[in-house]
């Protein structure tokens, strides 16, 4: 007797120690990140990124994270592949702001998570607006920004010490002292005086000069082709980004949209400070457009200084203009950001999320920015970011950067569109037909631009314009 219940004990012993090994050495689930709408796909970025997985799959047994590079060219398409398939990926980064809004319906809401996790994600470590960026009309929350990167004046020094010009404010909201020694408001207007007085041709006249020759221009006062239609507009004080309140009406022929592209005309045509987009591919041959050294201000975020390591000439970044007639105090800044959003056909959502939140912790973002080439979004991970821009950058002044976050853009020019990639299109192609003909009516061509964007709006997509050749950003 005593010898049976032995060899029970001994059975239900080792069925507890078979099971319970059976159960630990279940398949984790595996997360994979799929990387290529933004940036993350260049090759000397694959080893950070799998060195950043290898920090999560080396202390968690649950849950395994990889990182799907795929080509940027392709790589939305790619995904859309995916996505209506069996085999989707569970996260999607980095991506900006325009990527995560073309593609709007595959994004997850994680507003019931962050209200879950507010807590331990510690908001307040983010600068406030910056919470607003991915959230959308409907009042969904597709993320919270991992990087930003702010915009400001690189400004060309020797231009305007050469043409003994007063450098611009570094201080948002300040006074600017014009040549004459008046103190004056830092706005688009002063910037388009200040522009032609630094403006000079091949022989070395400028064009406030009587022999100054337009057809022969050598250095321009001002650039920012890299920059978008919506942009731009912001910066001019647009009460929205094209996109009415509603959701659904077209805005693009409100009175700063005209505005700005009155200011665009004026500049390039007829005072001559602004390059036109043939100027603009010329700027650019075999050099980044401030990097050839022929404008004296070019506004820009904080992902330029990928493209400004190989200037011969002294610079330094300054504060954005205020928008025109609000007495310099009217600022705003556009502002870029990249993010990891959650499919929303994802198969492990719980599990993505604590990958998500890990991917936006303090040291992890620090990584990932270093990776990217982002500035964090939390203030407690920045100081990695700071060490290697003082290095490579010595003269750059940071405190121009961080002053320029709280004048962000809201709503954000790359925020949605209803058919997103058709009314991108549609308002670029406009954007550089006002750059390349001066005989535009303005008032018409933004009435005629509404109208299309209000048919794209509606699903009436006309054929495709053949944008006007520029400088590719």
């Amino acid at each position: 007797m005593q010898r049976l219940l032995r060899a029970s004990v001994l059975l239900i012993v080792l069925s507890a120690f078979l099971f319970g090994g059976i159960a630990q050495a279940a398949d984790p689930i595996n997360i994979r990140i799929f990387v290529g709408l933004g940036t993350g796909d260049r090759p000397d970025q694959k080893d950070p990124q799998d060195a950043i997985a290898a920090l999560w799959n080396d202390s968690h047994t649950d849950i395994k994270i990889s990182f799907d590079i795929n080509a940027n060219t392709t790589a939305r398409d790619v995904l859309l592949t995916q996505a209506a398939g069996d085999n989707p990926p569970d996260l999607i980064g980095p991506v900006g702001i325009r990527g995560l809004y073309d593609s709007i319906q595959l994004w997850e809401d994680l507003s019931p998570y962050i209200e879950k996790d507010k807590a331990a994600l510690n908001l307040d470590d983010y600068d406030p607006a910056t919470l607003k960026l991915f959230q959308d009309a409907g009042g969904r929350n597709l993320s919270v920004a991992l990087g930003i990167y702010p915009s400001f004046l690189y400004v060309n020094e020797d231009i305007f010490n050469n043409a003994e010009i007063p450098l611009p404010p570094k201080e948002f909201g300040a006074k600017y002292t014009d040549k004459d020694g008046n103190q004056v408001n830092w706005d688009w207007d002063e910037v388009a005086v200040v522009g032609k007085l630094i403006t000079s041709d091949s022989n070395g006249k400028y064009s406030d000069e009587a022999d100054f020759d337009p057809t022969k221009i050598q250095n321009y006062g001002y650039g920012d082709f890299w920059n978008s239609m919506r942009h731009v507009a912001m910066q001019f004080g647009a009460t929205d980004s094209g996109l009415a309140p509603d959701g659904k009406t077209a805005d693009f022929n409100q009175p700063a949209f005209i505005e700005a592209m009155k200011w665009y005309q004026k500049g390039i045509f007829t005072d001559h400070f602004i390059p036109d987009a043939a100027a603009e591919g010329a700027l650019g041959q075999g050099t980044t457009p401030f990097e050839s050294a022929r404008l004296g201000m070019w506004y820009s975020h904080t992902w330029y200084s990928c493209c400004v390591g190989s200037a011969k000439f002294n610079w330094g970044i300054y504060a954005a203009p205020a928008v025109n007639g609000t007495d310099g105090q009217k600022i705003v800044a556009p502002l870029h950001a990249d993010t990891f959003g959650m499919l929303a056909k994802s198969k492990n959502k719980d599990a993505a999320w604590e990958v998500l939140k890990w991917l936006n912790s303090s040291e992890i973002a620090s990584q990932l920015c270093t990776v990217y080439g982002c500035l964090p979004a939390r203030a407690s991970a920045r100081a990695s970011w700071e060490e290697g821009m003082k290095k490579q950058f010595p003269g750059m002044d940071l405190n121009v950067v961080y002053a320029a976050i709280p004048y962000l853009d809201i709503p954000n020019h790359e925020g949605y569109l209803p058919n997103y990639a058709q009314a991108f299109d549609a308002f670029q192609a406009v954007w550089g037909n006002i750059r390349t003909d001066g005989s535009l009516d303005i008032q018409k061509t933004m009435d005629d631009l509404n109208k299309t964007e209000q048919g794209i709006f509606e699903g009436n997509f006309p054929p495709t314009p053949t944008p006007a050749p520029t400088a590719a950003s």
